[in-house]
């Protein structure tokens, strides 16, 4: 309960379900480009209009994090730039899980991994 998301392959598609409901959240498509891995379509029933590319930040903060085991912000919805710190918390955890551990109003795919 504490991770939220169980995340399959299946062919060319990611499979981001949630863990305690067996919910399809997204499917992602994806393509290996050289050393790259390159996801180039997102299909979910979520809505769309909340916050400009939100689906495509939880997308690639949920690799990050659960996936590769990094340390990497979610994006606060717009809905909720106003909340307290406790909303905002307790809605990352709802969401994410113990691995969203920073939260942020800035766009996340606008922050450059450091490699080193």
């Amino acid at each position: 309960m504490d991770v939220k998301w169980d995340i399959y392959v299946y062919g060319e598609w990611f499979y981001f379900v949630r863990s305690w409901t067996s919910e399809l959240m997204y499917k992602v498509h994806y393509q290996n480009k050289d050393a790259e891995l390159v996801l180039d379509a997102i299909e979910t029933s979520l809505d769309v209009n909340e916050t400009p590319n939100l689906h495509e930040q939880n997308i690639n903060s949920i690799m990050l994090t659960h996936v590769l085991g990094q340390v990497w912000p979610y994006v606060i919805p717009k809905s909720l730039h106003s909340s307290s710190e406790k909303e905002i918390a307790l809605y990352m955890f709802s969401q994410f899980g113990n691995k969203a551990t920073i939260a942020t109003k800035s766009d996340t795919l606008d922050i450059i991994l450091n490699k080193g």
